[in-house]
């Protein structure tokens, strides 16, 4: 008993150190929702410290098409991998995260009980810059794309309209109203 003992504190310190050293937020809640255990990347995206806080007020979470995400949801069974939800801390910054939770159940058991749940966050603040500017990059491409077309369409048409003008040089009949046209003419092109 004594080494069982000794082995299981070992391996809470163990879990707390590998928490304390997560780079994703992680938090483990009890069956109210509150967390019980955090890691140190939790507290800096919720900005305080979040043990025994209630989760949903602690980083209330929103996705994209408004639904909150509730730690009630993860509690009751339901599984949550990489969905993409928002939170707005109280100082206004908003932080895109990816948002994976689960229930911890007892194991052994023939009807196991849910003890708590797993919530996993990711910062992809970064990742949603990247994709913005590679959005603006590639908009960017397109107008040059269409910038080039057009002055090549341009192009072709005035191409002609000098070589005609150079044509009419050379034509010793040309009057000289008409003449006077034409060096009008070959000067705005030049």
């Amino acid at each position: 008993d004594y080494k069982r003992n000794e082995q299981a504190l070992a391996e809470g310190r163990l879990a707390r150190h590998i928490l304390e050293n997560a780079l994703s937020g992680v938090a483990v809640c009890d069956p109210t929702g509150r967390v019980t255990l955090a890691s140190s990347a939790l507290s800096e995206i919720c900005g305080r410290n979040p043990l025994v806080q209630p989760f949903d007020e602690l980083l209330p979470l929103c996705f994209s098409d408004g639904r909150s995400f509730s730690v009630m949801d993860a509690l009751s069974g339901l599984v949550y991998r990489g969905a993409e939800v928002f939170f707005r801390r109280s100082d206004g910054r908003v932080f895109p995260l990816l948002l994976s939770a689960s229930p911890v159940t007892t194991n052994g058991q023939e009807h196991p009980a849910t003890v708590g749940c797993v919530i996993n966050i990711v910062d992809i603040s970064e990742r949603k810059q990247t994709e913005e500017a590679l959005r603006r990059s590639e908009k960017l491409a397109a107008a040059g794309r269409i910038a080039a077309a057009l002055a090549h369409e341009v192009n072709n048409p005035l191409t002609a309209i000098v070589n005609l003008l150079y044509l009419l040089q050379q034509d010793s009949s040309l009057q000289n109203q008409g003449r006077q046209f034409l060096d009008m003419a070959v000067a705005e092109t030049e």
